[in-house]
């Protein structure tokens, strides 16, 4: 078998593989014996036809038509090996040449992974931008613990600013009652930010069982499109008012949320927004670090492949998004004005960014040997089944080669980000 190579545009090669006849007679006679093996042929049983008998029975054509997925499979990734190329996706083939006793000859087109040079990271820095904790913040969080501990007692008194309110509620646009705008025991604690603005300030005053009518402009950020910003009709009747008592900061207070003082729940508290504020400084900061490396490093051209893959995992994850939230997908499709693919192509450049970002992190764990061990790999699957040890679907899926690779990949990707903050946060200090 030969392959001669040719550079096309955005990353792209074609291979024209030539297939000599006698490396063609394996999967010819794997074709006969699987021909042999569907169709009856006298004096035989099923699949101990000779080559020549099944030729005569069906033609040498149908032998070569059948023999050539198999043989191109398995050249094609001969001829991948052999020059060391990193394809991407599923190659197009074009048949040049097929006839019985004589040479095969076929095209592949398939994107390679484009060229990446990395920068040099000793000159690039990233800092941690971590907030500090403030009384401020503790004793935000104590009166959120404080509402959680709230004694709730009904009353007829009129709505009060710290009171929690149940209401049925009908939205409308003009006459027309909005998709999914219809909330019955909706419970609205007045003292918490809610999502429309203007809403608790309509029931403070009222009684129980007083009926509401009144006007609201939707966020302008509103998943629903056509309605945000637009003024939207509320109906609310109030179904039952509740004041709310919270406990005072005592000593005994702190005791019943296991610990010994009040002194020792502000320690608490402030250990574990801390721990949050780190956590999502880190964040950045990594995120930080791959825009900078990206837009340090120099690539080749990316294979349209590439970026529609992303492009498609970008779709997946506003599809699981919407599914979370309770959002129609046609729904949305119809607020934003928009069909499936217009949006998946409206994600293009975070496509790009996705895919620059999967070529680093893949070159680094190449030219620093950051893969994972069987016995890391092992060991992050026992994690993952002690987690879902009630899940036996999941398990199951953990035994399919996707999903470890899916898994191997993760670690991979953890070493190499671990890697990058040793090299560049470590500057930044």
């Amino acid at each position: 078998m030969s392959a001669i190579i040719k550079q096309l545009p955005k990353s792209q090669i074609e291979l024209t593989i030539t297939v000599a006849p006698e490396q063609m007679q394996p999967y010819l006679m794997a074709a006969a014996k699987k021909i042999s093996e569907e169709i009856k042929i006298a004096g035989f049983r099923p699949g101990f036809a000779p080559y020549d008998v099944v030729a005569a029975q069906v033609g040498e054509m149908k032998i070569l038509d059948a023999a050539l997925e198999h043989a191109v499979r398995e050249t094609f990734v001969e001829a991948i090996r052999s020059h060391e190329l990193r394809t991407i996706g599923t190659p197009d083939i074009a048949i040049e040449k097929a006839a019985p006793k004589n040479e095969f000859i076929y095209r592949a087109t398939v994107s390679v992974v484009p060229a990446v040079t990395l920068p040099d990271f000793s000159k690039i820095s990233i800092a941690i931008k971590s907030e500090l904790v403030t009384d401020a913040d503790i004793d935000a969080v104590i009166v959120d613990v404080r509402k959680m501990h709230a004694a709730l007692e009904d009353t007829l008194d009129a709505v009060g600013e710290h009171d929690q309110v149940t209401v049925d509620m009908h939205l409308f646009d003009g006459a027309v009652p909005l998709e999914g705008g219809q909330a019955l025991g909706h419970v609205v604690p007045l003292d918490e930010p809610y999502y429309i603005a203007g809403f608790v300030e309509k029931l403070i005053g009222a009684h129980t069982g007083d009926e509401l009518s009144f006007e609201l402009p939707f966020p302008a950020d509103h998943y629903q499109k056509l309605y945000a910003g637009k003024n939207i009709t509320f109906k609310v009747k109030l179904t039952k008012v509740q004041k709310r008592a919270l406990p005072e900061v005592t000593e005994e207070f702190a005791k019943k949320l296991g610990v010994e003082s009040i002194a020792e729940l502000r320690a608490n508290i402030s250990k574990n927004i801390l721990v949050e504020h780190t956590r999502k400084a880190e964040d950045a900061a990594d995120i930080d670090m791959l825009k900078a490396v990206i837009g340090a490093a120099t690539f080749g051209e990316l294979p349209e492949n590439l970026i529609d893959a992303e492009r498609r995992k970008l779709m997946q994850d506003l599809m699981h998004s919407l599914q979370q939230h309770g959002i129609a997908a046609e729904q949305y499709f119809s607020d934003m004005k928009k069909s499936p693919e217009e949006l998946q192509a409206g994600f293009t450049d975070q496509a790009i960014e996705r895919a620059k970002m999967g070529l680093v992190t893949h070159m680094i764990s190449v030219e620093h040997k950051l893969e994972a061990t069987k016995a890391e790999l092992e060991e992050e699957l026992n994690a993952i089944r002690e987690a879902y040890k009630n899940n036996a679907d999941a398990i199951k899926r953990l035994q399919t080669p996707d999903v470890q690779e899916s898994v191997l990949n993760s670690l991979r990707n953890r070493k190499v980000m671990e890697w990058m903050r040793e090299k560049m946060i470590a500057a930044a200090h």
